[in-house]
């Protein structure tokens, strides 16, 4: 717990530090051109294999050319037998179908000349799940051509493990909540509608509104409290992510809402959609949500119109949902995406106010951005991003 804190109180000075001292323990058990000897060589050395965080570096062929014990302590091999593998298949060895291809395209991005951080899962036989906060950081020589990357990882699993138990914590709240709310919120709607059934005539027409609003409040609340409930899973029920056709999860998507669609005439176009990485469940969520949020803020003088795209970034795909309905100022632009938040009136645009606070927590939970820009008058593009998966992949 106390490493993660510290890793997360300064990043960029740890990642510097223990990028150097492995940079320098690999440049010195390199073939490729030593640039310390004598006594700094030694002190190299014996700093970076003193160090508690684990280390190696790779050369420009991936291969391990150096690393401290820590690190072969926490794959479970000897240095001997670790000096000149294969980085990609010993880090994907001991991991997931969607761990080994995480392992593969974050290895050659750092070969390309990018700085890498992600989370690698590993189990070794007869040995609990590790989790590592991984860093690569690229070596470029004198040409600036890369060289190979050090490698630093941080042992997270500590604090992984008390973020899920909150998480579990959090959802059986919700959830007791939830259970304990929706008893009395059928209750009332229940039995209001009944009053209205039997006694309805009997009303006057005040009466009967005030009747209206009871059943009406008691709905609303009950899809607030659905809506929280969804919202707390995300990251407690999530699966991992694995290569999926989103182009599969947008049709899926726009099936769930043929009938929403139909009856605001909408056209809803798309491009071809690429391959990536995701739950499949929440991708198709992700669209569901966006799709339904343009098709109700969706403007009356003209017939509602959505696009959705998709463009190749460095390490994956920005996807964007641009429609052509109310829009908003941009001001607003972050403030759309918090919980609960509401830019209009319910009577106007009904809803929890929950919509794009799920989307946000979908895209944040695949290590994605999403955001908007609006154009008010004249509709919204909502951004987001997703991985790529590994070359040779399939979904």
């Amino acid at each position: 717990m106390r490493r993660g804190w510290l890793l997360r109180s300064g990043p960029d000075r740890m990642t510097t530090v223990a990028s150097n001292v492995s940079l320098s323990a690999g440049r010195r058990n390199s073939a490729a051109g030593p640039n310390e000897s004598g006594a700094a060589a030694v002190h190299v050395a014996q700093i970076a294999d003193s160090i508690p965080a684990m280390l190696y570096y790779a050369g420009a062929d991936g291969r391990y050319r150096y690393v401290n014990p820590a690190y072969c302590s926490w794959i479970g091999k000897t240095s001997a037998s670790l000096v000149g593998a294969e980085v990609i298949a010993i880090e994907a060895g001991g991991t997931d179908p969607a761990g080994a291809a995480e392992v593969q395209r974050r290895v050659s991005a750092a070969l390309a000349g990018a700085d890498q951080q992600f989370h690698l899962a590993r189990r070794q036989p007869g040995r609990a799940r590790r989790l590592a906060e991984a860093h690569y950081v690229p070596d470029r020589n004198d040409d600036g051509e890369v060289a190979g990357f050090s490698a630093m990882l941080f042992d997270v699993t500590g604090h992984a493990e008390a973020l899920d138990q909150s998480h579990r914590e959090r959802e059986r709240f919700v959830h007791i909540a939830s259970h304990d709310l929706q008893e009395p919120l059928r209750m009332v709607a229940s039995y209001c509608n009944l009053v209205d059934q039997r006694y309805g005539q009997a009303l006057d027409e005040d009466g009967r509104e005030f009747l209206a609003f009871a059943v009406d409040g008691a709905a609303r609340m009950q899809a607030l409290v659905d809506d929280l409930l969804a919202y707390s899973r995300i990251t407690t029920r999530g699966r991992e992510p694995l290569a999926v056709d989103s182009g599969a999860g947008l049709r899926a998507a726009m099936t769930q809402l043929r009938a929403e669609i139909d009856a605001a005439g909408a056209e809803v176009t798309h491009d071809p959609m690429p391959a990536v990485m995701a739950d499949e469940i929440q991708l198709v969520q992700l669209f569901r949500n966006l799709l339904s949020n343009a098709l109700k803020f969706r403007s009356p003088d003209r017939t509602p119109r959505i696009r959705v795209s998709a463009v190749p970034e460095k390490h994956g795909w920005r996807f964007t949902v641009a429609d052509n309905g109310i829009g908003f100022e941009a001001k607003f632009a972050d403030a759309v995406f918090d919980i609960y938040r509401r830019l209009h009136t319910h009577d106007a645009y009904p809803g929890t106010g929950m919509g794009l606070a799920i989307c946000k927590s979908i895209v944040d939970r695949h290590a994605g951005r999403i955001w908007a820009d609006p154009r008010p008058d004249e509709g919204v593009a909502i951004h987001f991003t997703l991985s790529s998966p590994a070359e040779g992949t399939s979904c």
